[in-house]
Parts: C-alpha cells; sequence; structure tokens
C-alpha cells in the first residue's frame, strides 16, 4: 500500500469515526429529551402528549440524519394540501414555532455541528450565499424599524419572520443535497407530492365548494360577471404544481424518446389538470411563456419533440373534450368554465377593465402614494397603512409590498438574491453535464423567471408556501453546480 492509499484509508476513517461521534451524541441528546418529556407528561396526567412527543422526536432524528427527507416533510406539511391549523405549535411567550419551524433550524443546525466534528466536511462556497444572507439581513432590518418606530405588534414580525426564515433552507440543500443520489430524490419526492395536490384537488372539484377538504381559496368560479357550477381551488400547493408542471415537460423533450413510454409525459397531463382547477390566469400564462423560451433555448432536435408534443397534446384534449362536454355533468361544466376563464386572456380591454385589475390598480396607487413618504427603510415589516379609512396590510402586487414594507434597501437586497439566481441559471444550464441534472436545472430556472411577471398580481415571494418551493429551486440549482464542477467530489460520492 503506497502513503497516497494510506492517507485516504485514514481520512475516511476519521471521518467515518466523526459522523459515529456526531449520530451517537444526537442520539444521546434525543433520548434525554424524550425522558423529559415522557416524565413531565406523567406528572401532568397527560400520556397523549408523550405519546406524540416520541413519534416527534423519532421523525427529527431521522430528518437529521437524512437532511432530504426533512425537506420533503417541510413541503408535504406546508406546501401542500394540509391545514396549517393541524401542523403542531410550540408557544414560546413572544410568539409560538410550527412543528416544520423545528425541523428547518435543526437542520440549519446541523452545519456548524458538522463543521466542529467532521473533518471532511466544508462550507460549500457560491456566489448565492452572500445574497441570501445580505436579504436575510434586509428582511432583519425591517423587523426592527417595524418593531421599534412604527410599532407592529411582536406577534405580526415573529409569524413574518418565521415565514421569511425559510429562504435559509437554502444552505441545508447546499451543504447537504450534493449528489445526484440525493437530488433525485428531492424530485421524485416533489412530483410524488404534486399528484397527491392533484389527486386532492380532483377529489374537490368533485365535492364543491360547499365541502371543504383542503386549505386555501375554495370558491366558485368566475369569469367577470359569469358564475359557473365549478370550483376554483388555491391551495398551498399551488406553486408546487405549477413549477413541476415545466419540470416535467422538461424532462419529458430532454430524456424520453417515445412520449407514451415516459413517465414525464403522464405527469404532465396529471398534474396540469390541478393547474387548471386553479382557474389562474396569471399561472397559465408564466407556464407558457417558460415553456416557449425553453423551446427557443434547447437544440433543433429538441424542438422538432416539442411540435410532435403540442400536437398530440392538442388532439388528446379535443378528444377529452369531445367526448366529456356532450355527456354533461360537473366534469363538463369545469371544462366549460377553463375554457372561458383561458379565453378570457385574450379579450382585450375587457380584461383590462374586470373589477379585480380594477381594484388592483387601485390598491397600487394607494401604495405608491405611500411609498413616496417611506421610501428609503419603508414602513416596517407587516405594518399595514389607512387608504380611504381602511387598513391595508396585503397586497397583490409583491414588489410594490417590498418596496412598502421594507423600503428601497430591501428591494435591491431582494432584487440582487433573485436575479443572480436567474443569471446563474442561464448561464450554467448548458454547461451541465448529466442530461437529468440539466433538464432539472433548466426548468427550475426558467420557472424562477415566471414568477417574476406573475408577482404583480400574485405575491408568491413573500408566501410561506411559495417560499419553500422557491428555495428549493435555488439550493437545488446551486447544488446541481456544485456537483458538476467538482469532480473529485463526483469521484467520491457518485
Amino acid at each position: 500500500m503506497n502513503e497516497r492509499s494510506l492517507k485516504i484509508e485514514l481520512h475516511d476513517l476519521i471521518s467515518e469515526n466523526s459522523k459515529i461521534t456526531y449520530f451517537t451524541s444526537l442520539h444521546l441528546i434525543i433520548c434525554i429529551l424524550t425522558g423529559l418529556i415522557f416524565g413531565l407528561s406523567l406528572a401532568l396526567g397527560k400520556p397523549l402528549i408523550a405519546f406524540a412527543a416520541l413519534i416527534g422526536l423519532l421523525a427529527i432524528s431521522l430528518v437529521l440524519k437524512q437532511p432530504e427527507l426533512g425537506i420533503l416533510f417541510i413541503v408535504l406539511i406546508d406546501a401542500s394540501i394540509i391545514f396549517e391549523e393541524a401542523i403542531p405549535v410550540i408557544p414560546l411567550g413572544i410568539g409560538s414555532f410550527h412543528g416544520t419551524d423545528i425541523i428547518l433550524f435543526g437542520m440549519l443546525f446541523l452545519i456548524p455541528i458538522n463543521l466542529a466534528i467532521n473533518p471532511s466536511f466544508k462550507i460549500v462556497k457560491t456566489p448565492m450565499n452572500l445574497a441570501v444572507i445580505v436579504f436575510y439581513l434586509a428582511v432583519l432590518l425591517s423587523a426592527m424599524n417595524g418593531l421599534f418606530f412604527t410599532k407592529v405588534h411582536y406577534k405580526i414580525i415573529m409569524r413574518l419572520m418565521r415565514i421569511f426564515s425559510y429562504y435559509l433552507m437554502f444552505f441545508v440543500i447546499t451543504h447537504f443535497i450534493n449528489t445526484k443520489q440525493k437530488i433525485t430524490f428531492i424530485i421524485k419526492g416533489l412530483f410524488m407530492i404534486s399528484v397527491i395536490v392533484t389527486l386532492a384537488m380532483m377529489l374537490q372539484a368533485v365535492l364543491g365548494s360547499n365541502v371543504q377538504i383542503m386549505p386555501g381559496r375554495i370558491e366558485t368560479a368566475r369569469t367577470f360577471e359569469t358564475e359557473y357550477e365549478a370550483t376554483r381551488i388555491l391551495p398551498p400547493g399551488q406553486t408546487l404544481i405549477q413549477v413541476m408542471l415545466i419540470t416535467a415537460f422538461c424532462l419529458s423533450i430532454t430524456l424520453d424518446k417515445n412520449f407514451f413510454k415516459s413517465k414525464y409525459f403522464y405527469l404532465i397531463f396529471i398534474i396540469g389538470i390541478a393547474n387548471l382547477l386553479t382557474f389562474n390566469r396569471s399561472t397559465w400564462v408564466t407556464q407558457i411563456m417558460s415553456i416557449g423560451l425553453f423551446t427557443l433555448l434547447i437544440p433543433e432536435q429538441y424542438k422538432k419533440k416539442v411540435i410532435a408534443w403540442a400536437v398530440i397534446t392538442l388532439m388528446i384534449a379535443g378528444l377529452f373534450m369531445a367526448v366529456i362536454i356532450p355527456a354533461g355533468g360537473q366534469p363538463a361544466k369545469t371544462i366549460i368554465a377553463v375554457s372561458d376563464r383561458f379565453t378570457s386572456l385574450f379579450t382585450g380591454e375587457k380584461i383590462q377593465e374586470s373589477a379585480t385589475l380594477k381594484w388592483r390598480r387601485l390598491e397600487n396607487y394607494a401604495a405608491i402614494k405611500k411609498i413616496k413618504k417611506d421610501w428609503f427603510l419603508g414602513i416596517g415589516l407587516g405594518n399595514a397603512f389607512t387608504w380611504k379609512k381602511k387598513a391595508v396590510s396585503y397586497m397583490h402586487n409583491f414588489y410594490l409590498w417590498i418596496i412598502l414594507n421594507m423600503g428601497i434597501v430591501g428591494f435591491i437586497a431582494f432584487a440582487w438574491y433573485y436575479l443572480l439566481f436567474l443569471f446563474r441559471g442561464f448561464k450554467y444550464w448548458k454547461k451541465i453535464k448529466d442530461d437529468y441534472l440539466r433538464a432539472v436545472y433548466i426548468s427550475f430556472t426558467l420557472s424562477g423567471l415566471g414568477l417574476i411577471p406573475g408577482a404583480m398580481v400574485n405575491p408568491q415571494f413573500r408566501e410561506w408556501y411559495s417560499i419553500i418551493i422557491i428555495t428549493i429551486m435555488v439550493g437545488i440549482n446551486e447544488s446541481i453546480l456544485y456537483y458538476n464542477s467538482n469532480k473529485e467530489y463526483n469521484k467520491n460520492n457518485g
């Protein structure tokens, strides 16, 4: 055995011993916590608390050993079809933590722990690191402004800080999800959750708006002044299905030669149904834009596949409508409602003068007037302003919201973070050697680009469920770049 081989074996042995020590310590801490909770619950005469705590600690132990499970668990709980009220809450006096918050901060805490005890663990350096930190510091600055100067209630600020903290999940992804096996596991998990969301939305569509089985907006579908016998469904999983539809399309075109043998081809139709049931015109427009841009970017041989896909899809959709609509019933009513909603995009002046857009223009006008007075640091995170004797805190235009609440400082910090993500996406996507990872990489970049115009009417960058998906896109793209460029890492980890 030569000296180099001996050094490699010694390094691997030290690294393995460090991991064993780390997980032994982790298990010891969990055992101590389990004993304390079990004893306290018995003393209080509430054994059910002990049972719930034991399950929770077991789940946390598993997640800390495999962070990829923690990420998918957060998506399943916070960004799919589960009511927020069903998530366990830990009161802290000055606010509260949701169960998934504990998982997030636990996974973040793994980074310094690994640095301290695992010699082979290194900080993943990427230009996105500083951008994420600066943006989060801008959020903290706005929170301090709201708390101490504009007197926003601390519970409002605590809730928003919790939500924006999910942007920090970026560091969990780049440090622990950086092999092809783990990246693929995440993507498969996201597709699985998307299918779950779709099935639940289909069931909700059958039950109608009178029986609500999932959180979010469940309402009667409308287009202009016309009301339909169909249900509009906007669950927390709406951003997930928006993104994964584009991912399925990119994978279908890039990987598989035969559409009908491709699982992604069928996923397009399955997840596509969920996207239609949102009746969200801004989502449809951004998805069409993203797919159109993808068609322009890809090589010539793939463009022929896109044309073939479009023809097949139109034929299947036409056949489906020809069978369903004459049969009548709820499916036919839903198809008619979706068709009318989609064609309303091409009504020009009529859609511009719709009540929805009129209200949002007034909302924007009121915000701009307030921004002129507090443009540098804003009015403070979570603050409201009075307009026509009404308190306004929610805004559909994210860009006006962030300038209003966080000032031009917060807007610049966000713009740096997000535009850097898009710039790196379009700059490096052709350099990704692996076909699967390259398709995922460009799909997330295109999905991210599509969110920019949509944010003028749908503030996804500040919504809890959307932040989780956005952070996964940004983090996975950086992990793909890391995997692609680090040859030694690829060699050792496969």
